[in-house]
């Protein structure tokens, strides 16, 4: 598929050309080269990092040299690391590498731009840190000459549409030149980032609450023992104390430097399953009532990554009655620095009012096996079915089927972890009827449902995604009618467009806010960059690309490729998570976003947005109009005569008093039908009344769903504070 390559107008052009460099806030690469963008972190970003990247190079290529030069770009699993000076038992942080340059007639490198993919916590902290030398971690790379690219990017994605070229000695000369990291790639907001990293640090273990999580190292509250993989990778991941914007750095006493946040977009947490060739689960059960609490209210899917409960498919968190009977299930757990780890602890396992659950809990000993690396028998004493196991990073979630010993999803038949989605790392699971993934209370995390999207029938792409970017090979027919049986999503395609949603736009649950799990990609910017061909930019480019290339979030506020700045957004997120203290910081929304012209969306987020936001109350959704109204309800169990089972609107979109007696509405994941009566059961926007009882505890707020179009507001500031899941 033939790609476009976008430049910016010649005008936009020849305006930032005349701006100052000395305003930049760049870094020298050596003799004549500028390094635009030295990013770390996020693996969820790396894909669109990288297109961002290209793109940005494309654009300088263009103004400042009349593409007259060249531009290049090299990728590497493993191909580079990253160093923290501050402290001499800070080990290096290896990471998958991607570079992009551009290059004159004689090999000389003028302007690059690369990213090191590690971990969102490490990412902000590379970033964050105040070294002696400069603001953030240095970067060095691995490869050589004589590396063989590592295509961690298909040509078809980059915007150039090439295929990586060699490394030269000029451009590892470039990268090797001292770059400090100026770029902080996140799935958390930095006071959360931080507040993760003190609850690891924490000492001594707080058994109770999970509040500290006893990961002591050599120097206490600022080095900590690293946390091991019980996957066969021998990684590890160590918390090591950093400031925040503007704050003094704890372990080099200096200032960090001040920053920005940049949104990009929001994806969702997914859960997948190794069905070892049998789907028996498909939904979550979570018992969380966003923002409410009651005694005696359970949380089964809590229950089951806490290790209290059996691990194994009769669990109530899949909807089973908990004999412990079940198909044992090996549970993988990320590592408390993640940030999905961190979106998925505080959105689902430790909720409002829900301080006792953690996946930490039961590690009363982090510093030797079999809790660090962890790899525990379920139940709270360890006798249960079931296991445990910690994986560091997503790429060991995922997993290898051909390692020596094979590990992770991949790897382990009948196994559960979860991931941040994205078709890249959904392309490892081949569409095989072996892995499947899991809703959340019924919700669909990537779909509007598991049917409401097409596949190929017959032909050589079988089973595959389709749509009209994504056509199928070798005569198969893309027909409408997805996976009932929930497998996990494969687009084989060369590029994985929005169109394969149709008119719902990417992820319609995330945007509508039904969805319990997912957070918003961020990137940490420091505050007096300007560079046109640098942070900003590439931010901007990543939101851009993403609708046409692979689709791995809803963008936050997007335009055409290679528009720069984004007024006029064609497509861009409706809801966010309401902020809150964190860190010492108090939390603010951010401003309203710019209204997409495609949806009519717009959020809050950006600007002045600060504080921590995982786990926050959804919020929203904010301009676009929905097919459903959603919400949560009480539902009685006991009959109010003549009239039914009262239900009462709590949260969300309200009822609508044209809903007609008889029709069909959803309650707690299953079919109900409006009560129809003579007197008194009219619907109005707080109640109406079903014909059948709540079969569970009716103070209980559970959710609500029917059909009935429904259009929301616009975003106002300064939103909902201070609210959690």
């Amino acid at each position: 598929m033939t790609r476009v390559k976008f430049m910016f107008a010649a005008l936009a052009a020849a305006a930032i050309i005349s701006v100052p460099s000395a305003s930049f806030a760049q870094e020298s690469c050596g003799s004549g080269c500028t390094a635009h963008y030295v990013g770390a972190g996020s693996s969820a970003q790396f894909l669109m990092s990288a297109v961002a990247q290209d793109q940005a190079a494309l654009d300088a290529n263009s103004a400042l040299y009349g593409n007259a030069n060249t531009v290049k770009h090299f990728t590497l699993k493993n191909g580079a690391y990253i160093s923290d000076s501050r402290n001499a038992d800070i080990t290096n942080e290896v990471g998958s590498f991607d570079v992009v340059w551009i290059q004159d007639g004689s090999g000389n490198v003028t302007d690059l731009w690369l990213d090191v993919q590690v971990d969102s916590t490490v990412g902000v902290r590379a970033f964050s840190a105040q070294e002696s030398s400069g603001s953030g971690d240095t970067v060095t790379t691995t490869g050589t000459t004589s590396s063989t690219p590592g295509a961690l990017v298909a040509t078809n994605i980059w915007p150039d549409n090439k295929a990586d070229s060699n490394l030269t000695t000029q451009v590892i000369a470039a990268v090797n030149s001292g770059l400090h990291v100026n770029v902080g790639l996140t799935d958390i907001r930095p006071e959360d980032a931080l507040f993760a990293t003190n609850r690891a640090l924490g000492y001594p273990v707080d058994t109770n609450s999970w509040k500290s999580l006893g990961y002591q190292g050599p120097v206490p509250k600022l080095v900590g023992a690293p946390i091991n993989t019980d996957q066969s990778t021998g990684t590890n991941a160590t918390p090591i104390a950093f400031a925040l914007s503007g704050k003094v750095d704890p372990i080099s006493k200096l200032t960090a430097r001040t920053y920005t946040t940049v949104p990009i977009g929001a994806a969702p947490i997914v859960f997948i399953t190794n069905n070892n060739g049998t789907e028996t689960i498909t939904n979550l059960v979570t018992g969380i009532t966003p923002g409410a609490h009651i005694t005696g209210q359970t949380y089964p899917l809590a229950n089951l990554f806490d290790g209290t409960s059996s691990c194994d498919t009769d669990s109530t968190a899949f909807g089973g009655n908990g004999d412990g009977l079940g198909t044992p299930l090996q549970v993988f757990l990320r590592e408390p620095l993640s940030g999905t780890m961190n979106t998925t602890e505080w959105s689902l396992f430790r909720s409002f009012d829900n301080a006792l659950d953690s996946q930490e809990k039961g590690i009363t000993n982090p510093t030797r096996s079999p809790y660090n690396p962890l790899h525990l028998k379920c139940g709270a004493s360890n006798n249960l079915a079931g296991l445990r196991s910690r994986a560091i990073g997503t790429g060991e979630v995922v997993g290898n089927a051909t390692s020596t010993p094979p590990y992770g999803l991949l790897g382990i038949p009948n196994s559960l972890g979860y991931i941040f989605y994205g078709f890249a790392n959904a392309a490892k699971f081949k569409g095989s009827a072996s892995f499947n993934y899991l809703t959340i209370d019924g919700v669909d995390p990537i779909w509007d449902n598991p049917t409401a999207y097409s596949v190929c029938v017959g032909g050589t792409s079988a089973g595959q995604v389709c749509g009209t970017n994504e056509p199928c090979g070798g005569g198969g027919t893309c027909t409408a009618g997805g996976s009932p049986s929930q497998t996990v999503p494969y687009c084989g395609a060369l590029v994985c467009t929005s169109d394969l949603w149709g008119a719902t736009g990417t992820f319609p649950n995330l945007r509508n806010g039904t969805y319990k799990a997912w957070s918003i990609y961020r990137w940490l910017v420091d505050a007096a960059d300007s560079d046109p061909y640098g942070p900003t930019l590439v931010a901007q480019e990543a939101q851009n690309y993403v609708n046409q290339d692979i689709v791995d979030f809803v963008p936050f506020s997007a335009c055409t490729p290679g528009t720069f700045p984004c007024t006029t957004p064609n497509d861009g997120l409706s809801v966010y998570h309401s902020h809150y203290a964190q860190s010492g910081v108090t939390g603010v929304n951010g401003p309203v976003s710019e209204t997409a012209s495609g949806n009519n969306a717009d959020t809050l987020g950006g600007g002045t947005e600060a504080g921590g936001d995982m786990g926050g109350y959804i919020v929203g959704p904010f301009g676009i109009t929905t097919p459903d109204a959603n919400g949560y309800v009480t539902w009685a169990s006991t009959l109010t005569s003549g009239k039914g089972y009262h239900v009462t609107w709590k949260q969300g979109d309200k009822f609508l008093a044209s809903w007609a007696q008889g029709s069909d509405v959803t309650l707690a994941g299953t079919a109900q039908t409006i009560a129809s009566c003579k007197t008194g059961c009219t619907v109005s926007v707080t109640s109406f009344y079903v014909t059948n009882p709540n079969p569970n505890n009716p103070l209980i707020q559970v959710s609500y769903s029917k059909v009935s179009s429904t259009s929301h507001n616009h975003a106002t500031t300064p939103g909902t504070l201070n609210k959690h899941q």
